[in-house]
């Protein structure tokens, strides 16, 4: 199954599986429903440490900063 996935997608499982959960967690932050820290464990992370961490080489910010970030432009469209 490795191999497989691997000549697919360009990328190891555990990789696929921890981009698709960073994604599900920017998703929930965009939303706003969620507190940063409440949503590292919803996505399957253990450690939020670890989270922050792969969350930032992923989009670049951490995700206090990203939801803040929604946050604003959500007001700015609103107003």
């Amino acid at each position: 199954m490795y191999k497989k996935v691997k000549e697919m997608t360009g990328e190891t499982p555990n990789n696929l599986l921890k981009r698709y959960r960073l994604k599900i967690a920017a998703s929930m932050l965009q939303k706003n429903k969620l507190r940063a820290s409440d949503v590292y464990y919803k996505v399957g992370f253990k450690h939020s440490n670890y989270f922050i961490n792969c969350f930032t080489k992923e989009f670049g910010v951490p995700p206090t900063q990203y939801s803040l970030e929604f946050s604003k432009l959500r007001e700015e469209i609103i107003q």
